[in-house]
């Protein structure tokens, strides 16, 4: 995953680009992650569905939230392959 660094804590710890010295540190609510792998989609999505007997209350309802959002994203994404594919069809 990529995180922005919006407060440019790493900027004394870069030499030629790459990061040379750094630590752990206390999560931020400034940063957002701007990219995700296939692998870690599919994880996290797999999780959400059936990962929820690990969950606190909070997490449980915000999966089922955007687990409802997934569900119609993906029946519109049918709904318009289905329509494209029968276009073609006489």
């Amino acid at each position: 995953m990529i995180a922005i660094d919006s407060e440019n804590l790493l900027e004394k710890h870069l030499y030629r680009g790459c990061v040379f010295k750094s630590g752990i540190m206390k999560t931020s609510e400034n940063v957002n992650i701007t990219n995700i792998s296939d692998v870690q989609l599919l994880t996290t999505i797999t999780n959400m569905l059936f990962g929820q007997t690990d969950m606190n209350n909070r997490d449980k309802k915000l999966s089922r939230e955007y687990v409802e959002k997934l569900r119609l994203t993906v029946l519109e994404y049918i709904n318009q392959k289905t329509l494209n594919d029968n276009q073609f069809k006489v």
